[in-house]
């Protein structure tokens, strides 16, 4: 049975409230040596975790997933061995063209790879192959359009960009998230919206 005792910290002990970003932002603070050696340990660690969440998310066992790379099922187990040496980039680049993915490899500063790691979760390390990436589906016409000032336009068949070659515009600006494509100048047919653009 527990009791409601008061919690004590005995000397030198403290109770972190900082965030897991901040944690890790002092420790990463400690020393060069100690910076590199966590992002290695966190590379591999998250390399390893991410083959056998993406192995796991297509239904695959060990055999299965040694067939899809074409190797010995012994790879297959090394691949989601955090002590194993680190992979080739050839190993990975024939374990993303298994999964049907992309393998993105490039230097980051660490404010990027802190981001990262404190933000991870489990859905984190799933990859959706190229057949399943709800990213690249054709979008219908009516949940492409454009609301501005009350009216509704809707985009053509013509790429805002291929549309852009034909017209001078001045600073042409992506939104990624949106997709909207929005310009210094409002182009003349919204012209009467200036006011609630800029």
């Amino acid at each position: 049975m527990e009791t409601d005792k008061p919690f004590l910290l005995t000397e030198g002990e403290f109770v972190s409230t900082s965030s897991p970003r901040q944690q890790i932002l002092q420790s990463l603070r400690s020393s060069r040596e100690y910076r590199h050696a966590f992002a290695d340990e966190a590379i591999r660690s998250r390399l390893t975790t991410q083959m056998k969440a993406m192995r796991e998310q297509r239904g695959w066992d060990y055999k299965q997933f040694a067939q899809a790379l074409k190797k010995k099922v012994s790879w297959a187990y090394r691949l989601e061995d955090p002590n194993a040496a680190l992979p080739t980039p050839r190993t990975l680049l024939e374990a993303a063209e298994a999964f049907d993915v992309v393998l993105d490899v490039r230097f980051r500063s660490f404010s990027e790879f802190l981001d990262d790691v404190s933000s991870l979760k489990p859905g984190s390390f799933e990859v959706a192959n190229f057949d399943n990436d709800i990213g690249l589906v054709e979008r219908k016409p009516q949940e492409s359009a454009v609301s501005l000032c009350g009216s509704v336009f809707e985009r053509t068949a013509q790429s805002p960009l291929a549309a852009a070659q034909d017209k001078p515009i001045n600073n042409l600006v992506v939104l990624e998230r949106s997709k909207q494509v929005l310009t210094e100048q409002p182009p003349r047919s919204f012209a009467g919206c200036a006011g609630a653009l800029g």
